[in-house]
């Protein structure tokens, strides 16, 4: 098990708590968009005690000329641990300033997210945004070399619930795909059940503690939504000891946030 620091447990609070706090419900739209970049933004930061990672991009869609904010999910952190999102390393040229003078655009993407600013708080960086402009990214495809072929560049892995329509719908982006197209949230927060066996492993943890699963999305004919979640791991804390920790399944194959602080923040205040 995790013990944690009180700075630890107030952050726990805060990004990730428990379905007792979870927050209110909504009926975002989920949208599908291919366009240009006209604009692209991105951050990376120290918060409090981890590196996160954010971008915006200004997205001109090819069937209507209409502009979208497009902006990134923050990062769940989870303890020392990182439950999305995830930065596939696909090299991009942003600036359209590569290859030949008579080849240079900017990069075609496809986005898939809910027009809605999708965050806790709902700010990106004390920006302005209009939600019904602004799509908050689950998924980002790039055509990075302009062949066409469309490649995942970011995925959102932090699922809860957007809107009846919309918790169904995403899973199919998802469904029987290996990492990085893992999921994770509160048990009750995905459209999606789990599956018999996965749903007996759940029923064995909840009484430890568990109530964050770790997850891949599969496809059945064994339930109306027509899909079922694999368990892969279960994160809670254990009732007796109090403390945070793994529940089911192997630490190696977990992504470590980034706790290394920049030499600012290890200075006396």
């Amino acid at each position: 098990m995790i013990r944690l620091t009180p700075l630890f447990i107030i952050w726990l609070a805060l990004a990730v708590a428990p379905p007792a706090l979870a927050a209110e419900a909504h009926d975002w739209q989920l949208v599908e968009l291919t366009g240009r970049v006209e604009e692209f933004y991105f951050n990376h930061n120290w918060r409090a005690y981890y590196w996160r990672d954010d971008f915006a991009l200004r997205l001109r869609e090819e069937k209507t000329g209409r502009a979208w904010q497009v902006i990134s999910r923050e990062p769940t952190p989870w303890c020392d641990l990182r439950l999305g999102t995830t930065y596939t390393g696909l090299k991009v040229d942003w600036s359209g300033t590569s290859g030949s003078a008579a080849g240079r655009q900017r990069p075609l993407v496809r986005v898939v997210g809910v027009k809605a600013i999708d965050r806790t708080p709902q700010d990106f960086y004390g920006w302005k945004l209009d939600p019904d402009s602004t799509v908050t990214a689950f998924i980002v495809w790039v055509d990075a070399d302009g062949s066409g072929q469309m490649k995942e560049w970011f995925i959102n892995n932090w699922f809860h619930t957007w809107g009846k329509e919309a918790d169904v719908a995403i899973l199919k982006h998802y469904a029987d795909k290996e990492r990085p197209y893992d999921v994770y949230g509160h048990f009750g927060g995905i459209a999606a059940p789990f599956s018999r066996k996965s749903q007996a492993i759940v029923d064995a943890a909840r009484p430890k503690g568990a109530y964050i699963y770790h997850a891949l999305v599969r496809s059945t004919k064994g339930n109306p939504v027509g899909y079922e979640l694999e368990v892969i791991h279960l994160l809670g804390r254990d009732p007796a000891t109090k403390e945070y920790g793994i529940l089911h399944g192997g630490p190696g194959t977990l992504v470590k946030l980034d706790g290394s602080p920049p030499p600012e923040a290890a200075k006396p205040r």
